[in-house]
């Protein structure tokens, strides 16, 4: 009985070796596996990194073409009104195409409050000669704020009228005061 029990503690002690080898083995394998961990962590902050270095630069390149297209647009609308080539009845076109952006706000999930809606409708729905050069500007502002902020094309309609309408202001102010100075 005293050899087969010492037998046993032998087998007994064999096993628990083994699992001391297993024990270790696990040990290994649990070290690698934080060590994976640890690299998915700093892969994973790398390719947010770049994610957002990527998402930043797109945003940023996307909003110089829109600027830029606005740009050249308004210096072409420019141009046009010093030549005296944009007409009341063109004007007038933009102004109910603007008014009618207006009419139908779709969303209130962009840039502009409820409160700036309601002013560049209350802008558009005026007869051109009623508007300010004031109330144009703000609207231009806030035209371009929807276009370049949440590339709303509703934006650049917005800022174009205003834009072209503001000119035909300007011009017909330097007109009037061009006619008082040429009476006195």
């Amino acid at each position: 009985i005293d050899k087969r029990f010492e037998e046993i503690d032998k087998r007994f002690e064999q096993i628990d070796e083994r699992f001391e080898q297993v024990n270790r083995r696990f040990e290994r394998i649990e070290r690698r596996l934080n060590k994976i961990e640890e690299k998915l962590k700093e892969h994973d902050s790398r390719f947010d990194k770049i994610e957002k270095e990527f998402e930043y630069r797109l945003k940023r390149g996307i909003g110089a073409v829109i600027n830029l297209t606005a740009e050249v647009n308004e210096m072409m609308l420019e141009f046009l009104s010093t030549k005296h080539l944009v007409t009341r009845e063109e004007l007038d076109f933009l102004r109910r195409r603007a008014f009618g952006i207006t009419e139908v706000i779709t969303s209130l999930l962009n840039p502009l409050t409820k409160k700036e809606w309601l002013f560049i409708r209350k802008v558009f729905s005026k007869d051109i000669d009623e508007m300010t050069i004031e109330e144009l500007q703000q609207t231009y502002k806030l035209g371009k704020k929807l276009l370049l902020e949440d590339w709303d094309h509703r934006g650049y309609i917005i800022a174009i009228a205003s834009k072209c309408i503001m000119l035909y202001l300007m011009r017909k102010q330097e007109i009037k005061a061009k006619e008082k100075k040429e009476q006195k």
